[in-house]
């Protein structure tokens, strides 16, 4: 009992036979997805198979092939959108790290200068309220001096006065 698909004579360049026919889009051809392996389904495959001329079936599984093939490079073309969505995503994650470090590392800086100036600052008015101590008790040890001096000026010629009477 021979099928009529027994009894077909396919030249060698025809096309292997509906049930084995798979394949990938021509651009999804890189893909490792099985998910993305194209095929026709047994439940098509059979109302496939009984269309009545083998032209039909052919024109039919190609078709369909297409359609799926069209599936998955829409697929691939999505997934490569979301994975360039997701590099800039990170890309912009990793600088905004950047910018915060950077940010980070300025304001620790600026406090370290305004303590910095602070120090100097200190220094400054401790410079300048010694040398206004030291003018103050400069001016006090002249005055003291001078005091003295004016004293010991007057019991000099108290001296000389007294011993000149004396005489």
């Amino acid at each position: 009992m021979h099928s009529q698909r027994d009894t077909l004579m396919l030249p060698k360049t025809y096309p292997p036979p509906y049930e084995e026919h798979n394949g990938t889009a021509e651009d999804a051809k890189d893909v490792d997805s099985s998910n993305d392996k194209i095929f026709v389904p047994p439940q098509i495959m059979e109302k496939i198979m009984a269309l009545k001329t083998h032209k039909e079936r052919i024109r039919m599984v190609e078709e369909y092939m297409k359609k799926k093939g069209e599936i998955v490079k829409a697929k691939e073309k999505a997934l490569s959108c979301q994975k360039r969505a997701l590099a800039r995503t990170i890309k912009s994650a990793k600088n905004d790290i950047k910018d915060i470090k950077k940010t980070y590392w300025e304001t620790v800086d600026n406090i370290l200068s305004l303590v910095a100036a602070r120090k100097d600052e200190a220094r400054r008015f401790h410079e300048t309220e010694t040398r206004k101590i030291e003018a103050i008790y400069q001016n006090a040890f002249k005055r003291v001096d001078e005091e003295y001096n004016a004293l010991l000026d007057l019991m000099l010629i108290s001296d000389k006065q007294n011993a000149r009477a004396e005489v």
